[in-house]
């Protein structure tokens, strides 16, 4: 095998980089010595690491191979101590014929392959696969290690103790690293998974434990019913609940510590027939969110009127929704994009989040008086910009939000309601003069999330007329549908995207919420009578696009129509 392959020549020839890129990346590779001109490249994101990989995996005559995880045998993994696969960066994958195929990201580091050759004994092949990949791979793969260790652990010691608040041997063993590593283990796997919440639900012979990825609950684990009281209790602990206390729903909270990240975790229990249930809500994890309108999905024109509605210096900008639509997120973003050194941005959460800097975050706390309304007034006091309440909840949120957009400030906020159109309606409900409404609202967007079809098994069919008349598009002849593989936990489906419909509030529709108050079916007729793109026709835009499928695309339909 080659020791040097001039890797930036092989970008340019084949068209990936030019010529000033690649004196730009040589020049800052000399200000940063041991450090690869590939990585250097990419860091500057003039070539992506895929295309360098598969340059490599040619040029070197190597595999290249996407998502290593699913390829990894257990008795590759065994093979090999911890320590040294995460000081070399190599993940085992599999033994054939006595030879022992690993993945990597730099099949030149000869060392670390010549480190493992020695450990093992055995012959070592190298295939390419991307370094990020190989390390979210080793930390789920030694996760799921240590979590099966310390279910075996805890199922060798006797763990029928009765949960009692005053049994001291009790709380000694909720304290023990078993126990304590089982329960870590399980968050980093939600965290590792992108997972939202985690269920630990007792049945009447096993205990289940369920992440939301997706929107949708997986199975993730079973336990024995004699670890759920260990959990249980360790996780009211944490969260400052009362373990005494098995007959009424708790909430609590508590920190987890993962990597440098410190994650937000709601804890809530629930008293049922088989015992407490726990669920989990991570707060911040998501790896995929990346606070970029064109990343979450939205299309150019809804960018665009997003942006137009961001100029204005006063009024209210409303991302509307069920819950888990996104619309936290929306907000984020809409903060990302005016964050300035002249601006004072505040806002007032329930929870926060996401920490973001050069923004001042209050969260709420009904236990301490500080309210969506309270906090609203006193943020008023501090001389803001731009404000965000998390939601406007109740009548007296909404006339401050009102009040203090019509006085000078831009206020963005969220609502519970089906659409765009019925947010207007909803605030007159809550008792805002329409007159006051009409001259405060500047927009709205209304917001729903739906899955992507796998890329991976992603497969066309023709589309029938039911369809196209249930998307009202007639050009729809080619859909898509995910089969289901390894990479998309056979779901057919990996992530989500965001669809929405945003107008804009103008003159002819300030007139009517004048006019006619809460008539929603007034608002959405002449709106739809304009220019403004519904939320069936950005469904359509991704079907066509096959980018989610049409199952997708009808569970949105039917909860708007």
């Amino acid at each position: 095998m080659e020791k040097n392959v001039p890797i930036g020549q092989l970008l340019l020839s084949n068209n990936y980089i030019t010529m000033d890129q690649l004196n730009d990346a040589l020049s800052k590779q000399k200000m940063q010595p041991g450090k690869r001109l590939g990585d250097v490249l990419v860091d500057l994101g003039y070539v992506k690491e895929k295309d360098v990989l598969k340059l490599l995996s040619k040029k070197l005559n190597l595999p290249y191979i996407e998502n290593p995880v699913f390829s990894v045998e257990t008795d590759a993994i065994n093979l090999i101590p911890e320590e040294l696969l995460m000081k070399s960066k190599v993940l085992p994958l599999y033994v054939r014929e006595g030879v022992l195929f690993v993945a990597t990201a730099d099949p030149l580091d000869f060392y670390s392959i010549e480190d493992i050759r020695v450990a093992t004994g055995m012959h070592v092949e190298c295939i390419i696969s991307s370094k990020k990949e190989i390390e979210v791979a080793q930390d789920k793969i030694f996760t799921r290690l240590k979590t099966s260790d310390a279910i075996n652990v805890l199922h060798q010691e006797n763990t029928e103790i009765q949960v009692d608040a005053g049994n001291a041997e009790m709380l000694e063993r909720i304290d023990a690293a078993p126990v304590v590593k089982l329960l870590n283990n399980i968050v980093s796997d939600a965290i590792q998974s992108n997972a939202s919440d985690i269920h630990i639900e007792p049945e009447e012979n096993k205990v289940l434990v369920r992440f939301r990825i997706d929107g949708d609950l997986r199975v993730n684990m079973e336990l024995q019913t004699n670890l759920h009281p260990l959990l249980v209790t360790r996780l009211k602990i944490m969260s400052g609940m009362n373990i005494a206390e098995k007959r009424v729903p708790q909430d609590g909270r508590f920190k987890f510590q993962h990597g440098i990240s410190e994650i937000d975790m709601r804890v809530s229990s629930l008293p049922t027939i088989y015992g407490e249930k726990i669920v989990m809500r991570l707060l911040g994890t998501n790896q995929d969110v990346s606070y970029n309108f064109e990343d979450m999905g939205f299309s150019d024109r809804s960018i665009k009127i997003i942006h137009d509605l961001l100029k204005y210096s006063n009024g209210i900008i409303l991302a509307t929704g069920p819950t888990g639509s996104g619309k936290t997120t929306t907000l984020y973003t809409m903060l990302k994009e005016i964050i300035h050194p002249k601006l004072n941005i505040v806002t007032v959460e329930d929870p926060v989040e996401k920490r973001i800097e050069g923004v001042n975050q209050v969260q709420v706390n009904n236990k301490a008086g500080l309210t969506f309304a309270s906090g609203l007034r006193s943020i008023l006091r501090q001389d803001p910009d731009i404000i965000m309440i998390g939601e406007i909840r109740d009548a007296e949120t909404a006339e401050i939000a009102v009040r203090a957009s019509i006085t000078g400030h831009l206020v963005i906020s969220t609502l519970h309601t089906n659409d765009s159109f019925s947010s207007i309606a909803r605030l007159v409900d809550m008792g805002v003069e329409p007159y006051l409404l009409a001259d405060s609202i500047r927009g709205v967007i209304a917001q729903r999330l739906v899955k992507r079809v796998c890329p991976h098994c992603r497969k066309a069919y023709v589309a029938d007329e039911r369809v196209q008349k249930l998307l009202n598009d007639s050009s729809i002849t080619t859909v898509y549908k995910g089969e289901g593989c390894q990479l998309c936990g056979n779901t057919g489906y990996r992530g989500r995207i965001a669809v929405n419909e945003i107008f804009k509030v103008t003159p002819d529709i300030k007139r009517i919420i004048v006019e006619k108050g809460n008539d929603v079916k007034a608002i959405r007729d002449y709106a739809r009578n304009t220019n403004i793109i519904t939320m069936r026709e950005e469904l359509a835009d991704l079907v066509r696009e096959g980018t989610t499928s049409v199952e997708e695309a009808l569970k949105i339909l039917y909860s708007i129509d």
